[in-house]
This record gives structure tokens, C-alpha cells and sequence, in this order.
């Protein structure tokens, strides 16, 4: 040093070598993003109300959504997830520009936006804009999961083997059961949990709830992919033999979620199903199955919707196809949409032996005006930025076990017992059709 200080000293130079410092690397901007927020509070007597029967149920929790304003609590609402007067939203954004929202009350789908063939992504499955809208009596169990048992059990009869007791559903469709009774699991609201990019929602459905047997434990997990998937696994154990069909139900618009009926019917549908399971008059199984071959419901080469749904007598598609699988085979191809003009495809898959695919006929048709002992015009739906939901401007394909199969012994298993695990799984792949579609 001292020698140092004499050259300084002296005039001359000294040369001193600086570390190299590493340049600072650009943040990498993540495959898939997820991003937790409200999306409101649940009234303060919902457990009263839901331990009610009646149609007036939601009336009446719409109103007091409305009219409740919740306190400013002492400590944060959303310090706990096991805080269930919290209804939480869950936002995936993927690098491919596709936005996924989830919301805990009924484990509901509310948003999936995919882009087009120009890069524009658009909003493709119907929804609200608050949570009160979803309280609405009227909502078609918009985006829900669907439980204990989805679709329709004839007079709300249930014979559940080995035991062979017999057990008596809530009614909710005139003399029959459908979708879970009057409080299913699309009007709860799940406790949640996050781990790395997947969400995870739980629900305990106590003993003889909507008169089901046995405590049943579920569970459902969102996950969405860079590759533009939304994965959905759901899973239920049970403390006593009982009925279980677990299903989800996005309304779908390729074209894009407000664009209505005309374009709707410009989708391309393919189906991977033989045959289907025949209904009455009154849209109920009969426990056959019939070909769909040289039938108006033959969708093993791609359709177009227009020219197949007038050949419909009911006003369009409300029917569960039977899904060609393979022995022990686990993720199955179920259906494709494409909506030419956007060139938006959705691919669908699951493990499940059965698929419903309905055109939307109970929407809202403003060109129906009903007449008798009441007479009243077009009730409009209207959904997320001010949309109006009419009769055929939605579809949904839902993979689930065949309605009613617990009545039927040709068709799957619906019994789920002590010390078994029920798993359904689904995929809804997104991708985008560059060209003319031949």
C-alpha cells in the first residue's frame, strides 16, 4: 500500500481493475399468472335461508344481497380463506392471451376469454356482472358445478344398492329432481385454497341435504395451462353409500358470449357418441339408447347447427350422448366447436361415459309470447355488460354420468361407497383454426 500511495504520489498512473458486474436479466413474464380478488360478501342469514324449501328461496337471498352492506370488520376479511362470508375471484391470465375467472360461490366459471384468428380476444361463455345477479332465481346455472347429482331423477326416487333402501330427493322440476334440488352446490359457497397456479375448492354436503343419503365430501380443482386448457378435476368421498354426478355447466358462444342466436347457429359441432339416451315427452330417460345414426342427433362427422336443429322437434338439443370409450380408458375425446368465422375450436374431454348438449331452448325467446290463464310477453335475461340472452345463443356440452342411472341398470354406475374416491375429470382446450375449415 505504502508503495502504492508512492507512485501516486510520484504522478504516475495507476490502473485499478473493476469487478465485473453482471447485467441485470429482464423479468420473465410467467407461462401463467394467477391473480386472487373479491367478488363480494354472502348475506348474513344465508344459512337460514338455505335451510328453507320453496321457489322463493333465491327471491329472497337476491333481496337481502342486495339490501345488506357488510360491515367494516376488525381485521382483514380476507386474512383466512376458511372465511366463508367471502366470495373470492381467481383470474388466470396465460402468455397466450387467455384470461379465466373462477368465483367460490357455486364454483363458478364467470369469464374465459380466448383470441380469435386476428389476435382479438373476446369473452366466450355467458355470465353476470355481480354476485347478487347470480342469486336470481332465473340464472340457468350459469358456469356452475353441478351436484350431488346432475340432470334429472324421475320422481325424485332413489334406490341406492346394496342396501336397497329407498330414498326420497327434493323436488324441484314439477314431481322430479334436477341439478343437486333447490339449494345444489351451484348455490353454496365453497371454502378455497391456492397452490402453486391451481385453486382448490372444498364443500361438506351434510346427511340428508335436498334428502340425500350420507355426508358427502367434495372437492373441485381449477388449473389452466399456457397451452390455452382449462383442467377441472373434481373428487368426493362419502360416510355412507349414496348417489353422486358431478358436472359443470359453462354456457358457451364461440363468436363470442353477446352475439346471439344467428351466429350461434353458425358453429360447427362434432360429437364422439354412437349412440344417446332416449326421452319421453317430458325430457326424461327412458333407459333405452338409441343410434344416432340417420338421426338428427348424428354428430360423428362435423355439423353445421343451422342446417341440423330444425330437424329437432323439441326446438333444439337437450339430450346426454353415450361416449364411444375405450376399456379402461381415463381422458376421452367428447366434443369439438368451431365457429368458422372467428376460427375459435374448443375441444372437450373427460373421463366420464356421458355428455348433455343443449342449445339453449328455456332461454329467454322474445319471439314467444305465451297465453292461458297468464298471459305475458318476452322476459328479458340480461347478463354480463348489459347482454340480453336469448333462446339459442348459448350451448353447453357437459361431460357427466347418463340422468336418471341410478334407476337404470344398463346404464354406469352413479353408487359411490365408503372408502371409494369419485373422480371426474374434464378439459376444455382452446385453440384457434388458421384457414378455410374443409
Amino acid at each position: 500500500m505504502a508503495e502504492e500511495a508512492e507512485v501516486k504520489a510520484s504522478g504516475d498512473t495507476v490502473s485499478i481493475t473493476k469487478p465485473d458486474m453482471d447485467e441485470p436479466k429482464p423479468v420473465k413474464t410467467p407461462d401463467v399468472e394467477l391473480v386472487i380478488d373479491g367478488f363480494g360478501f354472502m348475506p348474513k342469514d344465508y344459512d337460514t335461508l338455505i335451510k328453507s324449501k320453496g321457489s322463493s328461496i333465491l327471491k329472497k337471498l337476491s333481496t337481502v344481497a342486495k339490501e345488506s352492506k357488510p360491515s367494516k370488520p376488525e381485521h382483514s376479511p380476507c386474512a383466512s380463506s376458511s372465511n366463508i362470508d367471502i366470495v373470492r375471484r381467481y383470474t388466470w391470465k396465460t402468455k397466450n392471451r387467455m384470461t379465466v375467472q373462477v368465483i367460490t360461490y357455486g364454483a363458478t366459471i364467470t369469464s374465459i376469454q380466448v383470441p380469435d384468428k386476428k389476435g382479438v380476444p373476446d369473452d366466450v361463455i355467458a355470465g353476470f356482472d355481480t354476485l347478487e345477479e347470480y342469486f336470481q332465481p332465473r340464472n340457468p346455472y350459469f358456469g356452475a358445478t353441478i351436484g350431488r347429482y346432475a340432470n334429472f331423477i324421475r320422481d325424485g326416487s332413489v334406490i341406492v344398492k346394496p342396501s336397497g333402501r329407498v330414498f326420497m330427493l327434493s323436488t324441484n322440476r314439477g314431481h322430479n329432481h334436477y341439478n343437486g334440488g333447490h339449494i345444489g352446490f351451484d348455490k353454496v359457497n365453497w371454502r378455497s385454497y391456492v397452490t402453486g397456479n391451481t385453486v382448490i375448492m372444498t364443500h361438506v354436503s351434510e346427511r340428508f341435504h335436498e334428502g340425500y343419503p350420507g355426508t358427502l365430501m367434495a372437492q373441485v380443482m381449477f388449473e389452466v395451462t399456457c397451452d390455452n386448457t382449462l383442467k377441472i378435476e373434481m373428487k368426493c368421498t362419502t360416510s355412507d353409500p349414496t348417489i353422486v354426478n358431478l358436472s359443470s355447466a359453462p354456457y358457451f358462444n364461440l363468436a363470442g358470449h353477446h352475439c346471439g342466436p344467428e351466429v350461434m347457429y353458425d358453429h360447427i359441432f362434432t360429437v364422439n357418441a354412437d349412440k344417446y339416451t332416449a326421452v319421453d315427452d317430458d325430457g326424461l330417460v327412458t333407459g333405452q339408447k338409441n343410434i344416432v345414426g340417420g338421426t338428427a342427433y348424428d354428430f360423428r362427422v362435423p355439423r353445421v347447427l343451422r342446417t341440423m336443429i330444425p330437424k329437432i322437434p323439441m326446438g333444439g338439443y337437450d339430450i346426454n350422448y353415450c361416449i364411444t370409450q375405450g376399456t379402461e380408458q381415463d381422458l376421452t375425446f367428447h366434443a369439438r366447436c368451431l365457429h368458422p368465422l372467428t376460427g375459435r375450436v374448443l375441444e372437450v374431454y373427460s373421463n366420464q361415459p356421458g355428455m348433455q348438449f343443449y342449445t339453449g331452448n328455456l332461454l329467454p325467446d322474445p319471439d314467444k309470447i305465451v297465453e292461458g290463464k297468464k298471459s305475458y310477453g318476452y322476459v328479458p335475461l340480461m347478463g354480463k355488460n348489459g347482454t340480453c340472452y336469448r333462446k339459442h345463443g348459448l350451448f353447453c356440452v357437459m361431460p357427466q354420468n347418463y340422468p336418471d342411472a341410478v334407476n337404470h341398470k344398463n346404464f354406469p354406475n352413479s353408487v359411490l361407497n365408503p372408502g371409494e374416491v369419485y373422480v371426474h375429470k374434464i378439459q376444455y382446450k382452446f385453440g384457434i383454426l388458421l384457414g378455410k375449415y374443409v
